[in-house]
C-alpha cells in the first residue's frame, strides 16, 4: 500500500515544485532504498534489526516507485509535440519493460551459482548495481528542462496548494477510471512474475532458470511486438495524462494508477487460493485473469477520448453529457 502513498506524497510535489524536480528526488529515494538492501547484515550480526531496516528500505522503495511512473509519463506527455503525445509518453512504459528485462536477467544470472553460494551472498549482488543507475538516471534527468506546461502553471500562479483535494473534486470519475485501468495488466504482470515462477517450479518441477528465461523472453516479447498486452500498455501513459489537468496531472496519474496497482497487487495471493481450491487443478486462474481484464475493459469504455485534450489546459475536456448518457 505505500505505492499509492508515494503517489499521493510525491504527486503533491510533483504539482508543486515541478515534475522534473520530483523525479530526481524519487530516483534517490527508489536508487538508494534497492541498493542498500543488498548491504543489509545479517540477522546473526544485528537481531531484529535486519528484518525492520529491511522492511523500512521496501516502504522506501514502494514510496519512490508510486512516484516514479507518474511523474515521468506526466513530463513525456508534457514534452511531446501535438499529434505525438501517444507516441513520446510510450517511452515510459519502453522503460519500465527494460528495466523488468534486466532486473530478471541479473537475477538468472546469479541462479547459475552454486546454491550454497546465491543463499548467502548471491542473492545481494544484483542491488548495489542500484546505485549505479541512479547515476544514469541522474545524467538523463539533470540535462531534461522542466516541463513547459508546469512552467506555465508557475507563470500564470495556478499551482495549486492541494492537489489530492481538488483531483476528488473535480475529478472523482476518472480517478475510479484510472483505477480499473490498470488492473488487468498489473494482475498480469504480478501473476508471471510472482505465482507463475512459483507455479512452474513447484507444481511443474522446472529449473529456477528456465522459468526465469521464460520470464525474460515475455519481457522482450512485450518491448519488441507490436500485439496482445505490448499495445495495452503502450498507450497507457498518454490515457493517464488525459484524465486530469494541468493543475493535479501527477497527482491524479500517480496516486490512481498505484491504487489500481495496489488492488491488483493481490492476483498472486488469489491466484494461489484458486489453485489450492481446485486441489492443483488451474483452470480458475485463466477464469480469474480475463475478469480482472473485464475490469479495465469497462474502465477504457467508460473513459472519454482524450486524444483532441489540451495537454496544457487547467481543466482538459470532459466527455460531453451526450457520451456519457451513450456509454451508460
Amino acid at each position: 500500500m505505500f505505492r499509492p502513498l508515494g503517489g499521493i506524497l510525491f504527486g503533491r510535489l510533483g504539482d508543486r515544485i515541478g515534475r522534473r524536480s520530483t523525479l530526481i528526488i524519487t530516483t534517490l529515494i527508489m536508487g538508494v532504498s534497492t541498493g542498500l538492501i543488498g548491504l543489509l547484515p545479517t540477522y546473526a550480526a544485528i537481531g531484529v534489526w535486519a528484518p525492520i531496516l529491511l522492511a523500512l528500505l521496501r516502504i522506501g522503495q514502494g514510496l519512490g516507485a508510486g512516484a516514479e511512473f507518474g511523474g515521468a509519463s506526466t513530463l513525456l506527455a508534457e514534452h511531446a509535440p501535438p499529434g505525438r503525445r501517444g507516441y513520446y509518453s510510450s517511452f515510459a512504459q519502453t522503460g519500465v519493460q527494460i528495466g523488468r528485462v534486466l532486473g530478471t536477467s541479473t537475477f538468472l544470472l546469479v541462479t547459475l551459482l552454486p546454491l550454497e553460494a546465491q543463499q548467502t551472498w548471491g542473492w545481494r549482488v544484483p542491488f548495489p548495481i542500484s546505485f549505479a543507475m541512479i547515476g544514469v538516471a541522474l545524467y538523463v534527468r539533470l540535462r531534461v528542462a522542466e516541463s513547459p506546461v508546469f512552467r506555465r502553471l508557475e507563470r500564470d500562479k495556478q499551482v495549486v496548494r492541494m492537489p489530492i483535494r481538488e483531483t476528488l473534486a473535480k475529478y472523482p470519475r476518472n480517478a475510479v477510471i484510472g483505477i480499473g485501468a490498470h488492473i488487468a495488466d498489473t494482475a498480469l504482470i504480478y501473476l508471471v512474475a510472482t505465482f507463475v515462477v512459483a507455479y512452474a517450479t513447484e507444481q511443474l518441477g522446472l529449473e529456477d532458470r528456465t522459468v526465469l528465461l521464460g520470464v525474460v523472453i515475455f519481457g522482450l516479447v512485450v518491448i519488441a511486438m507490436a500485439f496482445g498486452f505490448a499495445p495495452m500498455v503502450a498507450v497507457r501513459p498518454a490515457f493517464y495524462a488525459e484524465l486530469f489537468g494541468a493543475r493535479v496531472r501527477y497527482t491524479g496519474f500517480a496516486s490512481s494508477r498505484e491504487l489500481g496497482a495496489a488492488v491488483a497487487g493481490f492476483s498472486p495471493m488469489i491466484a494461489a487460493a484458486l489453485l489450492g481450491a481446485m486441489d492443483g487443478e488451474p483452470w480458475l486462474i485463466p477464469l480469474f485473469t480475463i475478469a480482472t481484464c473485464a475490469v479495465s475493459f469497462v474502465a477504457f469504455w467508460l473513459a472519454a477520448e482524450g486524444k483532441d485534450v489540451d495537454i496544457a489546459a487547467v481543466d482538459p475536456t470532459q466527455e460531453t453529457q451526450a457520451t456519457q448518457e451513450e456509454r451508460a
